[in-house]
């Protein structure tokens, strides 16, 4: 019974909201570009003034741990599906934003866009394993997701440009 209470929790809270979201495609646009403009400024103003407050990892955990053995719910799981499912939606957005630009070089852009998206869901899925393709320098990381905010940020302007403007 309580598995059956947990499904309509989450059919009610996820499933119809992302069904309403997908079946009008100017709203999935403009609410996709948004969430992916505004989390680019941030990521590009954390990489440019470092200030990316690193929470106590011990308090997380301890807070992680609570959680897990009160509902029952492995976090780590949960928090690697959402991000997994983030990196999903980025790629259906830019496939979605690349059939408005006429000109292939900035359909090439997009390409390295979902790229990188891709990477992401492999970095996320085999984080605690060791594979040869996940970036290990901190350094070159940074740049990476310093370019890809960059990259994001130009890509939603020339697609908003292209599908509302031209």
């Amino acid at each position: 019974m309580q598995q059956e209470g947990i499904f309509f929790i989450f059919l009610v809270f996820f499933i119809l909201p992302i069904a309403v979201f997908f079946t009008n495609h100017d709203m999935f646009f403009i609410i996709m570009s948004i969430i992916l403009f505004v989390t680019s400024i941030r990521s590009i103003h954390t990489r440019i003034f470092k200030s990316k407050k690193n929470p106590d990892s011990g308090e997380r955990e301890i807070i992680e741990q609570e959680m897990e053995e009160s509902i029952n719910l492995d976090i780590k799981k949960l928090s690697t599906g959402t991000k997994v499912a983030r990196s999903m939606f980025v790629i259906l957005f830019f496939t979605y934003s690349s059939f408005f630009v006429p000109s292939i070089l900035i359909k090439a852009l997009f390409s390295l866009a979902i790229l990188y998206w891709s990477y992401k869901i492999v970095e996320n899925l085999t984080k605690n394993k060791n594979n040869p393709f996940v970036i290990k320098n901190k350094a070159l990381k940074g740049f990476l997701e310093f370019s890809s905010g960059v990259l994001t940020v130009i890509l939603i302007a020339i697609a908003i440009y292209s599908k509302f403007i031209s």
